[in-house]
């Protein structure tokens, strides 16, 4: 039901908007009504141009200073915390799995 058909129901019955939402999705089978998914801020521009906008963002960081760049420390300890976390969450996964 559209929301045209909602408020004319609505009107003849004499019943609130609200209840008319929740009889039509009891009888369509959906648990809650259904948001809208629309697209806000940034993931309404070209992609291309976002893309231009983050590597001007990008330079401007390091032209004044302010980017960080990692050392080959600063990388190898990086990368080791991933991997733990990545081999941990593997072994939990398994774990779940065998006591199921």
């Amino acid at each position: 039901m559209d929301l045209c058909a909602a408020l004319f129901f609505q009107k003849k019955h004499g019943v609130s908007l609200l209840t008319v939402l929740e009889l039509v999705s009891i009888s369509t089978g959906m648990s809650e009504p259904q948001k809208s998914k629309r697209r806000m801020g940034f993931a309404t521009q070209d992609p291309e141009q976002v893309r231009e906008w983050g590597a001007q963002g990008g330079r401007a960081a390091h032209r004044d200073g302010k980017a960080h760049t990692f050392t080959s420390e600063e990388a190898r300890a990086a990368g080791r915390k991933g991997a733990r976390i990545s081999h941990e969450r593997r072994r939990a996964r398994k774990e779940s799995e065998a006591t199921r």
